[in-house]
């Protein structure tokens, strides 16, 4: 079904907010970090750490791939995790890390972001309580290259991926990415 003018409007001017190359707008937020998932290329026999405190909706996302969510301790103080978790969760299978930005909270994890880069292992975040917040001088999300989903939404800073994306939802992607 094409989406209306209005919503690739929309698109547009969210993504011009974010400060981001592309936005999808899909139905639901865990459509959003299915998609995330898909686009990142996860899949069977691959594990996803997500923190313990989170809503199923993070575990059913994870789930629909193929993955297995992996459980992380937050830290009490901030009720997200941490770098310094996600590292000491890391294994062979991880295959992406899905911070949950509760109440909120942006998570800083460019102290291994080269780890995370090293190993291959994708950052997904679940922004949707997050929406708008900023980590620094920029918005949650655009800050470092990975998948984000935000409430209804899911952004990639790679063109490629968005095609893949809008292409899922059954738009044609050949007017809007020049890659």
């Amino acid at each position: 079904m094409p989406v209306q003018p209005t919503a690739e409007l929309f698109e547009r001017e969210l993504a011009q907010f974010l400060g981001v190359a592309d936005v999808v707008a899909v139905a639901t937020g865990t459509a959003a970090l299915h998609l995330a998932l898909l686009a990142a290329g996860v899949g069977p026999g691959e594990e996803v750490l997500v923190p313990s405190l989170t809503f199923c909706a993070s575990v059913q996302a994870i789930l629909a791939t193929g993955a297995h969510p992996r459980f992380v301790e937050v830290d009490p103080a901030s009720l997200c995790v941490t770098a310094e978790h996600i590292a000491d969760a890391l294994s062979a299978a991880t295959r992406a890390v899905m911070p949950v930005l509760y109440g909120g909270r942006a998570i800083d994890l460019s102290p291994i972001q080269s780890q995370l880069a090293e190993r291959k292992v994708t950052i997904v975040e679940d922004a949707a309580h997050a929406f708008g917040s900023c980590q620094g001088p920029r918005r949650v999300g655009a800050t470092r290259e990975h998948e984000e989903a935000a409430g209804n939404l899911c952004r990639r800073p790679s063109s490629r991926v968005a095609c893949a994306q809008h292409a899922i939802r059954g738009l044609s992607c050949q007017r809007r990415v020049a890659s």
